[in-house]
């Protein structure tokens, strides 16, 4: 009978070398370490009596660290606590310069408490592209908006790739740092850092082929989110590759495949 490879662990293997429970954490988490290893101890930020999270941060100072990339965000003070709004009409409790939460957000976004015009007509409607969601820009629903914002626009889908690894890298909790993908094409010289192949960037090409950014060391494994630490791939490839070291024979199966959809 197999037992779990973790080291003092006697359960039955269930697969990959590993019990159910390391498992599940190795899918889940990137590493069968315990996640709750912080549990009882308290937030590492100077100043924070709140106990901790897998991270060693508590709730709030995570929350603030995903969402602002820092721990020391500050927001406005309520320093008009128990006074009424000074809109005309509005009774709800005053927030900040004299306004309530909803009126003092207009003035920042707006400069008017007034209520704001909806400019667009057709906001509310349904998306004439998918019959499904509710309009919000222009014609387009959320989703669809996103489809059409990421096959048109460069620099919203550069946006859109650079958000989704940082959010990545920070649940994770390892480094990041910002770059662009056609920095990662200019350091690989347009060549596949798996299979050696070029990589062809015009929109014609076919789903295999497609140019994406491949972590040398995996994130999952504790690599970092920096340019050192990625290069250009094919898409194929990268898929392939997950987060393994592919065997020579796999990786000469690769390159052939890869070698044929280029010749096609």
């Amino acid at each position: 009978m197999k037992y779990c490879s973790v080291e003092g662990c006697g359960r039955k293997h269930e697969g990959c070398g590993f019990c159910r429970l390391h498992l599940k954490r190795f899918k889940k988490f990137g590493s069968v370490e315990d996640p709750f290893i912080n549990k009882g101890k308290r937030c590492k930020v100077d100043g924070c009596e709140k106990d901790a999270s897998k991270t060693g941060l508590c709730n709030k100072h995570y929350l603030r660290q995903w969402k602002h990339g820092t721990t020391q965000i500050k927001y406005p003070t309520i320093k008009n606590k128990g006074f009424v709004c000074s809109v005309d009409g509005c009774d709800s409790d005053a927030f900040c310069k004299g306004y309530c939460s909803k009126h003092y957000q207009r003035m920042v976004d707006t400069g008017s408490t007034n209520d704001p015009v909806i400019t667009n007509p057709l906001k509310g409607s349904l998306c004439r592209h998918c019959n499904k969601g509710v309009v919000i820009v222009r014609d387009f629903c959320g989703r669809c908006y996103y489809k059409h914002m990421m096959v048109t626009s460069e620099g919203y889908r550069e946006y859109s790739y650079r958000e989704w690894r940082r959010k990545r890298a920070l649940h994770l909790a390892v480094h990041s740092e910002p770059y662009t993908r056609k920095q990662v094409f200019e350091k690989s010289g347009g060549i596949c850092g798996i299979c050696g192949l070029p990589i062809e960037t015009n929109h014609g090409v076919r789903r295999q082929l497609w140019f994406t950014v491949d972590h040398i060391q995996p994130i999952s494994k504790g690599g970092e989110d920096t340019l050192q630490n990625v290069q250009a791939a094919h898409n194929l490839c990268n898929m392939t590759k997950n987060n393994l070291v592919l065997a020579e024979d796999k990786l000469l199966n690769l390159r052939d495949k890869i070698s044929k959809l280029l010749g096609e």
